[in-house]
Parts: structure tokens; C-alpha cells; sequence
């Protein structure tokens, strides 16, 4: 792999050793909550971590993206943390053994071509953003967040 493609791989896994962190303290009993009536739920956002990688990683290595196949609903918190950890190793691994030819390829999302690279920046970006929502709704909850950078 070149060194920009190692970048992104240990940055993707940094993020997301970082979102499980957060992740795992959410309160069960706080799923259906929100802000504000018109944002997601604690529970939708945190579905949507685990949704969001998948089509967009699938997407990156198939030009399709694909939801998750079971239904996230009926998990817990330490249901979707587990499903997130191993979807996101099958992913990576998945994505690992890309050859260098695959990795010029290009792709579409929202009728815009892109690279594979991109499109995984992209996803980082996505999951930084959504952990920082998190985060958020923690602390209007009164739970400390973990000390993700310490």
C-alpha cells in the first residue's frame, strides 16, 4: 500500500476504536431520546454509525451501496458495539485487500465520481461527525463522555 492509503486505514481505525468508546456510554434506557424533535434519536444516531459504515464502505468496494442486512432496532447499546466491531474488522479487511489498481478505480456517490480514497476519507469524516453529536447528546444527558483524547 502507498502511504497515503496506510494513513487513511490507521486513521479509520483510530476513529473508530475512539466512536466505541463513546458509544458504550450511552444508556440503554435513553434510546428514544432527543434534543429536539426534529434531529435522531440516541438510538437512530447510534444505528446510524453502524448503517452508515456499511453502505458506505460497501458502496466503496462494490460501486453499491448495501444497508445492513439485520434489523439494528431491536439491538441494545452493547448489542450495536459489538455489531459495529465486527462489521467495521470485516470491513477493514475487506478493504485491506484492495489492489493498487482497484484503488484507482472510480466510484459515484450522489452522481459524483470520486476515488475509493476519497469516498473512505469521506467516511472517517462522516463518523468524526456523527461521534461529536454523540457527545453532545451525552453531556445534555448529565453522562461524563469518555476522555477519548487523553
Amino acid at each position: 500500500m502507498n502511504s497515503e492509503i496506510d494513513r487513511l486505514m490507521r486513521q479509520w481505525e483510530r476513529i473508530h476504536q475512539h466512536t466505541t468508546m463513546v458509544m458504550k456510554a450511552a444508556p440503554d434506557d435513553k434510546l428514544e431520546w432527543k434534543p429536539v424533535e426534529t434531529v435522531m434519536s440516541l438510538g437512530e444516531l447510534l444505528r446510524h454509525l453502524v448503517s452508515a459504515e456499511h453502505f458506505l464502505v460497501t458502496l466503496s468496494l462494490t460501486g453499491q451501496g448495501q444497508r445492513p442486512s439485520e434489523d439494528l432496532k431491536q439491538y441494545t447499546v452493547a448489542g450495536l458495539v459489538e455489531a459495529f466491531d465486527q462489521q467495521h474488522q470485516r470491513l477493514v479487511t475487506q478493504v485491506a485487500a484492495l489492489t493498487p489498481e482497484q484503488w484507482k478505480e472510480t466510484i459515484h456517490f450522489k452522481g459524483q465520481p470520486m476515488s475509493r480514497l476519497t469516498l473512505l476519507w469521506g467516511l472517517t469524516e462522516h463518523e468524526v461527525h456523527h461521534r461529536g453529536q454523540l457527545l453532545t447528546y451525552l453531556r445534555l444527558l448529565g453522562i461524563e463522555p469518555p476522555a477519548i483524547y487523553h
